[in-house]
């Protein structure tokens, strides 16, 4: 290889040892030689869209986004390029950005495999569909799940109970199988639950993320799905859950691309068991917006049962502390149920992010020479103050979907030499229907309170009075 190089002019030699450090996993060294053919050819985009591939594979995203846009940038707006933006945003958890590259790379492909049929050549022959594999049994049960009493009960009438005595539950017309929304707010647990269901249950789990099904060549999307409904056929009883299902399975009515179309005509193929069995398997979706799912998935015999996971009270948010800090060297002079009060209106997953901050804080003092201490609640008032609750922006974000408010508008026109002004009421063009708002109704109540002045002032009211006095 090392010979090959060398006889290659300078202008490629930097881009192929950068390809060479890349196949043996090189990472610094790749992305060094990618700098250096970048420097001699500062318009070839194949340099930064392989540079942009090693800073994802060393997990670098936001260097890799900039990498890959500027490949898109110079010219080269392949499938491929989108699909790495797809990846890169799936894991920083900007569902909507994925779902927005995954599809440009579908589109992209699509229009490529047009010009391969008149070779005879087609993309999917360059790619298979993805094979899935059964996770092993998830180490948490509803034991790790701070409160949601409510809820996990719901979760133990409608998935574990079926499934553990499912002769007792056939008996009495409660068969395994169907499917089950959750939904919520984002960090609340969705996402969570679903492993510790999984954990509850003894059965068999297929975690499934939209970058799992959606695929850039043409038709591997439709056979993603079959394949992981296949293997959790062969694997019963088994739990299949979807993360942000609205990804995979949204309306119809609302997609132009035929490739969503039939992504989502296969979905509803696999759900329905025509042509398979689907007894003994239970299909779990997870979504923050339920209204983008497809009507369709929502019937009877499909997704049948909506579970809400609202943001966490005070006694949840007091269990999530405990259980987040129970293993760490905290001082005993901590009050949790002051914790909890100071964090109202905080998301589960925010909750995470303050107890790793709040601990990160004496690990680095130590870590720098400092003596080793334990976890205090200034440290925890410190993290406070760089976390933020992520609720709010969403609260306000999804109520023009949600909440029915009529705008008053005025139109102006000429009448005899002078203007006449009309002022009528204008519908919202966002707002989900009647029928579908009463099937989000607990979700409706939390928007329209989270979302009003009142409560955001007395919000703030109380948060102040938790910090300054006991």
């Amino acid at each position: 290889m090392e010979k090959e190089i060398t006889k290659t002019d300078d202008k490629n030699k930097y881009y192929l040892w950068g390809r060479h450090y890349h196949k043996l996993q090189y990472f610094d060294k790749a992305i060094a030689n990618y700098t250096k053919a970048i420097a001699e050819e500062p318009y070839n985009s194949e340099s930064y869209f392989n540079r942009g591939l090693a800073y994802i594979a060393k997990k670098e995203y936001d260097k890799a986004t900039e990498d890959i846009n500027k490949a898109i940038e110079l010219g080269t707006d392949f499938p491929e390029a989108h699909h790495a933006l797809g990846n890169i945003y799936d894991q920083k958890q900007d569902f909507a950005r994925a779902r927005e590259e995954y599809n440009k790379a579908i589109e992209l492909s699509s229009k490529q495999e047009k010009l391969h049929e008149e070779h005879e050549i087609t993309l999917e022959e360059h790619k298979p569909a993805k094979e899935f594999e059964l996770l092993e049994k998830p180490d948490v049960n509803f034991s790790d799940v701070a409160g949601l009493k409510n809820t996990k009960e719901m979760i133990n009438e409608a998935i574990i109970y079926p499934i553990k005595k499912p002769e007792l539950a056939e008996k009495y017309g409660k068969t395994v199988g169907g499917g089950v929304i959750f939904y919520g707010p984002p960090g609340c647990g969705k996402t969570y639950i679903g492993k510790a269901t999984a954990g509850e249950s003894n059965a068999s789990f297929l975690n499934v993320k939209i970058s799992d099904v959606m695929d850039m060549y043409v038709g591997n999307t439709e056979k993603n799905i079959h394949n992981i409904f296949e293997t959790a056929r062969n694997n019963t009883p088994a739990i299949i859950f979807f993360d942000e299902i609205d990804g995979v399975g949204g309306r119809r009515d609302a997609t132009q691309q035929s490739f969503e179309k039939r992504a989502i005509n296969q979905f509803l193929t696999e759900m329905d068991g025509v042509e398979y069995s689907n007894e003994g398997i239970l299909i779990v979706g997870s979504t923050n917006a339920p209204w983008y799912l497809d009507p369709a998935l929502r019937r009877a015999g499909r997704f049948s049962k909506f579970i809400y996971f609202p943001e966490p009270d005070k006694k949840t948010r007091e269990e999530i502390f405990k259980i987040h800090m129970r293993e760490k060297p905290i001082d005993k002079k901590i009050r949790f149920g002051r914790l909890a009060r100071l964090t109202e209106g905080y998301s589960t997953a925010d909750i995470k992010e303050v107890c790793d901050e709040a601990s990160a804080i004496p690990w680095k003092e130590a870590l720098e020479g400092g003596r080793e201490r334990k976890i205090t609640m200034k440290d925890f008032l410190q993290a406070m103050g760089k976390v933020k609750s992520s609720l709010p922006q969403w609260y306000t974000s999804v109520r023009k979907f949600l909440i029915k408010e009529e705008e008053e508008v005025e139109s102006r026109g000429e009448y005899k030499g002078g203007v006449i002004v009309v002022k009528h009421k204008r519908a919202q063009e966002e707002l989900i229907s009647e029928g579908e708002r009463e099937l989000f109704k607990d979700l409706i109540k939390d928007v329209s309170k989270q979302t009003s002045t009142n409560h955001r002032i007395l919000r703030r009211i109380r948060i102040a009075f938790a910090r300054h006095i006991m």
